[in-house]
């Protein structure tokens, strides 16, 4: 057992018996799995309930496997697609790499083995595709948050010595007004966030801103 209970995995074909054979195999792998017997009932199904792959044939009745394909990406595109074919024509593969289908494996000679590895390699692909759209976000986040903080800071340092210039010089230091020196305070206070921001700090320091920031090829088989 390969430890994917936590993997659920949606296989779709007409034939029965290579339906079941395949389930039970990934079953047998620690999978989670349901199945299907055409795209229509497929796309009813993961509507309904979340995946974290499909297998599918491409000679089914109803719906075509690469337009099955297609839209189970269209609409959750997080979901891994492993496609299998007796003699896929290069048509179709190149539909199914449109589509952004993860693996294509030979039906003739599958072994559940080859099914798996596809799998779990589509996983982790999506993983890093996930990381990275959730790294993105947080560099953006950043970067808003120091584009807005800069004009603040260059407004506080303009008014600061503003208000210092027209305090006379025999006045100490001392004599400064409240107001200078809480503008003061608040200048370095943005100051800081922005070189904090700016080295890549966590999201929280964002929030106390007040500024809450907000596959690719298709593998074929040689069998």
């Amino acid at each position: 057992m390969s430890g994917n209970a936590k993997a659920r995995v949606l296989v779709v074909d007409d034939d029965r018996l290579f339906r079941e054979i395949l389930s039970e195999s990934l079953r047998g792998e620690g999978y989670e799995v349901e199945s299907a017997a055409d795209g229509e009932a497929a796309l009813k199904m993961i509507g309904s309930q979340p995946f974290d792959a499909m297998v599918t044939d491409l000679e089914m009745p109803k719906m075509r496997g690469e337009d099955l394909a297609a839209a189970v990406k269209a609409d959750w595109p997080g979901t891994v697609v492993i496609a299998v074919a007796v003699e896929p024509a290069t048509p179709r593969v190149r539909m199914l790499v449109e589509a952004g289908c993860e693996g294509l494996l030979s039906k003739a000679s599958l072994d559940v083995t080859e099914v798996v590895k596809a799998i779990e390699a589509g996983r982790k692909r999506q993983k890093h595709v996930r990381t990275s759209a959730k790294q993105n976000l947080l560099d953006e986040a950043r970067r808003e948050l120091v584009e807005g903080l800069a004009p603040t800071a260059e407004s506080l340092a303009e008014q600061l010595e503003q208000l210092l210039s027209d305090v006379p010089e025999s006045k100490s230091r001392a004599h400064l007004t409240t107001r200078s020196l809480v503008m003061a305070r608040q200048l370095r206070d943005a100051l800081r966030q922005l070189r904090s921001e700016a080295s890549g700090a966590p999201k929280h320091d964002a929030r106390k801103a007040g500024r809450e920031p907000v596959s690719d090829g298709v593998t074929a088989s040689e069998n």
